[in-house]
């Protein structure tokens, strides 16, 4: 998948169970968003404006859990589903 189709997905939805392999081949879990409706005020960031260039090789998204943004490269997905959908948080 492509930084550019994994930002279009990830902007479809609210929130997103992502599972994919870290760069030290450690597996990780997260639910996350690039969303501003979900994400909390003083967390909103202009990453989420940005469009990646394609030379872009990660995509910042925002971890629910831990409250903080995060990069995925889009390769290293190993799962993918819908949480919640857009309009579930208007």
């Amino acid at each position: 998948m492509t930084c550019e189709k994994f930002i279009e997905k990830m902007n479809s939805v609210a929130v997103m169970y992502v599972k994919f392999t870290k760069q030290d081949g450690n597996e990780r879990e997260m639910m996350c968003t690039r969303n501003p409706l979900v994400i909390p005020e003083d967390k909103i960031s202009k990453r989420i404006e940005r469009t990646p260039t394609s030379a872009a090789t990660a995509v910042p998204v925002f971890d629910l859990e831990i409250k903080e943004w995060r990069s995925i490269k889009p390769e290293s997905i190993l799962e993918m589903k819908t949480i919640f959908e857009k309009e579930d948080v208007v």
